[in-house]
């Protein structure tokens, strides 16, 4: 069999030899003399990296070494697939010859990404020889795996399934586009995210063989991609200012003379960049030759007037790297294009969705809001507020009680016990999980079986010098199975007591058990003891205010009275991100006004529930917390005086 390549006949056994000859090309090598481009305005051409500047940036970043995870965000319709996936997945397939595990978000999109952005990419280039004429990938039908004739594999693997459709599968390189898809967990999942599950196929390789490269268009700013470039290396495309000299990085606020348009045509007409430091406007001329000149710039790193980066680069080993239309120059007439879209943004009905919209899909960073985010917590700072010298399962000096907060799932129960050393300071002594036991039995009984072992195991207590400290009270959502976790705590004693978290969104805390016929035993700080009308009794819970003073401990300097702190072992990510799995917003609502809540920005806020309840367990054994906003006036009777004894409550 032969294939041409500049005229001359190549035998594919040829082929296959020359890929396995040691001196192995670059990234930004093998792009330019093996890819040419199967669609768009310059299909059939070669590639090439002047043409887009920043396939140059990003292809020499790889080809460093110096990054074993990379992740990509760019406009819409700016080759980022082209750049972040169909590129290196044919560079690692048909330059190395190895193995690529592809990560797409579902299997509907399996199809689509080899049929429309792969396949076609590999049948303009000279391996389309190397494309299997039988089996998978060969034709129509689903495709799963596919392997070349040149002894590669390219497997694709999706967030649904079972786990063990990626964990039984190891290779050195994971390519993933579409990744913020793979955030949403998957209601079977006992692994944790599916991201990770892919990115753990890399460990039976060391870290210099490793490659993880990641695209995506940004979602919003808890997504994976906006996260990882953020916490990662956070790269900057810095550009020469050609009036100040100076380089400067240009963001949407910089794109002007749209706004005092009277129409579309005269928007785009008038759009312009103007300088960040200068302020003096740039012709698009100007704007594209910046951007063949532009450098990339790291976190913590500066940039001098000759343009050399100062500074080390950030302790991380990934990559993160955005770009935005500022640095689109495939279409020349692109940004003045997008002065149109802001003009009619503006102008449109739902203007929010419509803002959005032009900041993920032309500015690459997550949408606006109408919601303003009141949070200000941070997983890596939480996961650094440790007291010093004191382990897992050590009390401070000076515990005055400790609670514990039970969160009950079809898979496991998270708990967390907190010691208080004053009215105001808590100290997260010990959190974990208890298996549950459901794939191999009821689920009712799963639970019973779970928070009995759990019971067993927080009976142990635990120290404070050479003292042993029990929990006073243990709070267990009863949300989930709700039957068997009462019938649990009333044979626990008078230390346990089910509760029920109501938010904003929903009626005042007791107000709608009035309704029902149900019996409020007392009315404490935004909790009430409610009795029903065959007996049953529990703790409602107002979740968001409650939420709101654990997040204002979190933003106290630890070692602060009313600062929570973490036991000085592990490294507590988990439980850190558990703590900000929720943030607190305020947003209009018709009719309502401004109104103050909490929303879920991810499904593992299981230590966060937790936390909460043991917070409201030590309000109601007596200890007091400042309020994080002006609390309603009520009439509130003494701690634990509406408790009634267990004996009888059923």
């Amino acid at each position: 069999m032969q294939i041409e390549t500049h005229g001359e006949p190549l035998l594919v056994a040829d082929l296959i030899a020359a890929m396995k000859t040691p001196g192995v090309r670059t990234l930004s090598q093998f792009a330019e003399d093996e890819i040419r481009l199967p669609t768009g305005p310059f299909q059939g051409l070669p590639f090439r990296l002047d043409r887009h500047p920043v396939a140059r940036l990003l292809f020499n970043e790889i080809d460093s070494g110096r990054w074993s995870r990379v992740f990509i965000t760019g406009p819409n319709q700016d080759g980022k697939s082209l750049l972040g996936f169909v590129i290196p997945t044919l560079y690692l397939l048909f330059e190395r010859g190895e193995t690529v595990v592809m990560g797409v978000p579902s299997g509907d999109l399996v199809a689509d990404k080899w049929r429309n952005d792969l396949l076609p990419a590999i049948r303009a280039s000279r391996y389309r020889e190397f494309i299997p004429t039988s089996g998978s990938g060969s034709r129509g039908g689903e495709v799963t795996g596919i392997e070349f004739k040149n002894g590669a594999t390219l497997r694709f693997m999706t967030a649904g399934g079972d786990d063990q459709s990626r964990a039984a599968f190891t290779t050195p390189n994971v390519i993933v586009t579409e990744t913020d898809g793979f955030d949403e967990i998957g209601a079977k999942s006992r692994e944790g995210d599916k991201f990770s599950q892919l990115e753990r196929r890399l460990l039976a390789f060391p870290e210099g063989m490793r490659r993880l490269i990641a695209e995506c268009t940004v979602s919003n700013e808890t997504g994976r991609t906006w996260q990882e470039i953020h916490h990662g290396s956070c790269s900057r495309i810095a550009l020469k200012c050609p009036h100040c000299s100076a380089w400067v990085t240009p963001e949407r606020e910089h794109v002007t003379g749209w706004q005092a348009a009277d129409d579309e045509e005269s928007a785009v007409a008038a759009t312009r960049l103007a300088c960040p430091l200068c302020g003096v406007l740039w012709s698009n001329e100007q704007r594209i030759e910046a951007n063949a000149g532009a450098v990339l710039v790291h976190k913590g790193q500066e940039i001098d007037a000759a343009g050399e980066v100062t500074g080390p680069r950030p302790s991380t080993k990934t990559l993160g790297f955005r770009w935005t239309v500022i640095n689109s120059v495939l279409n020349p007439d692109r940004l003045a294009s997008v002065g149109g879209l802001e003009w009619k943004a503006k102008r449109a009905v739902d203007e929010d969705a419509a803002e959005r919209d032009l900041c993920q899909s032309q500015y690459a960073r997550p949408g606006v809001s109408a919601k303003t985010n009141l949070s200000a917590v941070e997983y890596m700072a939480i996961m650094r507020r440790v007291r010093s010298g004191l382990g897992r399962g050590v009390c401070p000096p000076g515990t005055q009680l400790v609670t514990v907060g039970v969160d009950v799932g079809k898979y496991l129960l998270h708990w967390v016990s907190v010691a208080w050393l004053n009215p105001t300071t808590p100290h997260v002594v010990e959190y974990g999980v208890q298996e549950v036991p459901s794939d191999s039995m009821a689920e009712p009984k799963a639970i019973e079986i779970a928070l009995l072992g759990l019971r067993e195991e927080l009976s142990a207590g635990w120290a404070v010098g050479s003292q042993t400290v029990r929990a006073s009270l243990h709070f267990v959502d009863s949300r989930y199975q709700t039957d068997v976790v009462r019938r649990f705590c009333v044979a626990s004693g008078e230390a346990y007591w089910p509760t029920m978290g109501f938010g904003a969104t929903q009626k005042r805390i007791g107000d709608f058990k009035r309704e029902t016929g149900a019996k409020v035993l007392g009315v404490g700080e935004d909790y009430s003891v409610i009795q029903e009308v065959d007996g049953w009794q529990y703790i409602e819970v107002n979740a968001d205010r409650w939420k709101s003073r654990l997040h204002e401990t979190l933003r106290t300097p630890a070692g602060q009275d009313g600062g929570l702190t973490l036991p000085d072992s592990g490294n507590h990510m988990s439980y850190a991100k558990h703590m900000c799995a929720e943030r607190q917003v305020e947003e209009f609502v018709p009719n309502r006004g401004m109104v103050t809540r909490w929303e879920q920005a991810s499904r593992q806020n299981h230590y966060l529930d937790a936390t909460v309840l043991a917070f409201v367990a030590a309000h109601l054994a007596g200890l007091r917390m400042p309020a994080v906003e002006q609390e309603q006036k009520r009439e509130e009777r003494e701690p634990g005086s509406f408790l009634t004894s267990h004996k009888g409550r059923w």
